[in-house]
């Protein structure tokens, strides 16, 4: 996934927009701007303190979200080691720690998907698990640990957007039968008047 400002910027308002579009509940609105970005920031800081255990040390390199970097790149996708037992290690080490991260993820990601969104959420969390235990198992190697997790990625991407559009369309579908039945209801109200 793109990391860059533009990118970040460019699904920070697709997100907003789509809150926008939610039912405003009584206790909760839509997210703001200024708490969408600090959700984002505790998200990301949360989630790279995990690079910070000296357990997990070992993995810089090789597991991309230990730096936050793409997991595209030639030096993620192109090993073709599997985890040693020390790394194994600290794998287990890693896994434990990032509790936290799943935590704040899921915070941002519910926050900011319509009802019905956090399937999607549970769903890559899952994944990513899975991914990550097939590479403890050595099923995966570190290259393709890293080619399918960023192609859960894209799908996950994909499924949002499409959710999000899904969301927006129905409930602009719905904002437009309100506008017709209110005219309507107008309408028969002239009517009346008209015939008094």
């Amino acid at each position: 996934m793109d990391q860059s400002p533009s990118f970040r910027s460019a699904a920070l308002a697709v997100l907003l927009l789509a809150a926008s579009l939610m039912p405003v509940s009584a206790q909760q609105g839509p997210p703001t701007r200024e708490e969408m970005a600090a959700l984002d920031a505790e998200m990301r800081r949360v989630c790279l303190q995990n690079s910070a255990f000296p357990e997990v040390q070992i993995l810089k390199g090789k597991i991309s979200s230990l730096t936050g970097d793409d997991p595209r790149p030639l030096q993620y996708t192109t090993n073709t080691k599997c985890p040693t037992e020390k790394e194994k290690a600290a794998i287990l080490a890693m896994d434990r720690a990032s509790g936290a991260c799943r935590q704040a993820f899921g915070r941002l990601a519910n926050r900011t998907m319509p009802p019905g969104g956090e399937v999607i959420t549970s769903n890559y969390q899952t994944k990513r698990m899975l991914l990550l235990a097939y590479l403890y198992e050595g099923a995966l190697t570190y290259g393709e640990y890293h080619k399918a997790f960023a192609e859960l990625r894209r799908v996950t991407d994909e499924a949002r957007t499409n959710f999000i559009n899904q969301y927006v369309a129905a409930a602009n579908a719905e904002q437009r039968r309100q506008a017709k039945l209110a005219a309507q209801r107008a309408q028969i109200d002239t009517d009346r008047i008209l015939q008094v």
